[in-house]
């Protein structure tokens, strides 16, 4: 499922394109410290399968368009469901376009707290992002897990950004995954907790504060 849901990112930044569902989404507004992110579409379904739609999922930008944030559920699916609808499992995807000034050593950020709840069967998920501000400058995070199911929480930094870029280019984000050994009456709910999953571009001195700020975050959600 990684490689489906990376290739679908690197796709998106390129042609802003896509199917599946599609929910209205705010705008981000002016960014005075660091590019601009502007939400056009968050898609959710089996993009191999067929059509699914129950569920919901909403991506928003934060920090004046520094950021944007996703979140959601599934609702419940069955077994029976999900072997009628999915050929190569379930996928989440924010995309859109980004602008604006990027600082040598400002660097992309991605904080995630998903929840995979199933009563029998195995889990194997992924969650990335891809941001291309322009020219060979893009940046992609990835983290992929096997049978897993229960809470993750994490944050992933990538590469700083080496030199001043006038970011015209595009992002995207999200989840995939794969439900396997199930039996007809298993039942399958995934779920982005409110303010749960985000990706930001930050600042230099920032990646320490960012850091403790995710530790936080999950001492919280543990508790």
């Amino acid at each position: 499922m990684s490689s489906t849901l990376m290739d679908r990112a690197r796709a998106l930044m390129s042609t802003g394109k896509t199917a599946l569902a599609v929910a209205p989404l705010a705008v981000a507004g002016a960014n005075a410290y660091a590019a601009t992110f502007t939400v056009t579409d968050i898609v959710w379904g089996f993009p191999s399968g067929g059509q699914f739609d129950g569920g919901g999922f909403q991506a928003d930008a934060f920090k004046n368009g520094a950021g944007v944030k996703m979140h959601g559920t599934t609702g419940t699916i069955t077994g029976d469901e999900w072997e009628s609808l999915s050929a190569f499992g379930f996928e989440v995807l924010a995309f859109g376009s980004m602008s604006g000034p990027i600082k040598a050593g400002d660097f992309l950020a991605m904080t995630y707290d998903i929840e995979i709840d199933v009563t029998d069967g195995e889990i194997e998920w992924t969650v990335g992002a891809a941001v291309n501000p322009g020219g060979d400058n893009a940046r992609f995070l990835s983290h992929m897990a096997e049978n897993g199911s229960g809470v993750f929480i994490d944050t992933l930094l990538a590469e700083p950004w080496s030199s001043d870029i006038d970011a015209n280019g595009f992002w995207s984000f999200g989840v995939a995954f794969n439900w396997t050994g199930f039996t007809t009456s298993s039942e399958l709910t995934f779920t982005i907790p409110p303010n749960s999953i985000d990706i930001l571009i930050v600042p230099t001195p920032g990646a320490l504060a960012l850091l403790g700020i995710a530790g936080l975050i999950a001492l919280r959600r543990r508790r």
